[in-house]
């Protein structure tokens, strides 16, 4: 509900005046012609110091692990826009192990089309030893392109986005 509207605000690729084709349809169109894509001009780098398996724990205060047992720290994930050569200068040279994610990305960032889907860097955990890495394309649907859009609206000056995840808006106390 947060990632794909802040990925719509920021992906650089120009709102469509039609509703676009499906995602990943190769098919050309009824008069030969492949239906225009927009390639997307960066990414979605959602990165936490929590690990996958920490992140799958249910939300509740204080938040538990499977054995009861409280987190030593709130769990919260940060959303950022970056594109290729930000994450070349900036991102590379903070987390080294990211660079093997490059191939991944100009791959993704080359088959996704940005009117329709966000490219995501996922990196989570820890350190570097026990981090884990991935890269994806995600439609844009919340429920719809368009509905996605109107509600990334709310991020367009936003330039990250801190997700709190066992904040339940009770006023932290």
């Amino acid at each position: 509900l947060y990632l794909l509207p802040f990925a719509a605000q920021h992906g650089g690729a120009p709102k469509p005046t039609t509703p676009p084709p499906p995602a990943k349809v190769l098919n050309t169109t009824a008069t030969g012609l492949a239906p225009q894509r927009h390639p997307p001009s960066g990414f979605v780098f959602l990165q936490s110091e929590t690990s996958l398996d920490g992140l799958s724990l249910p939300t509740g205060l204080p938040p538990r692990d499977c054995s009861g047992r409280e987190l030593p720290q709130p769990r919260n994930v940060l959303l950022h826009f970056v594109t290729l050569p930000e994450f070349d200068s900036q991102l590379v040279e903070a987390l080294p192990a990211l660079a093997g994610a490059r191939p991944a990305l100009v791959a993704a960032m080359g088959e996704a089309d940005g009117a329709a889907e966000a490219v995501l860097l996922t990196h989570l955990g820890p350190g570097p030893s026990d981090a884990f890495t991935a890269v994806g394309i995600a439609p844009l649907l919340t429920p719809d392109v368009g509905a996605c859009r109107a509600l990334g609206a709310a991020y367009a000056n936003v330039e990250a986005l801190q997700l709190d995840l066992d904040d339940l808006g009770g006023g932290g106390e």
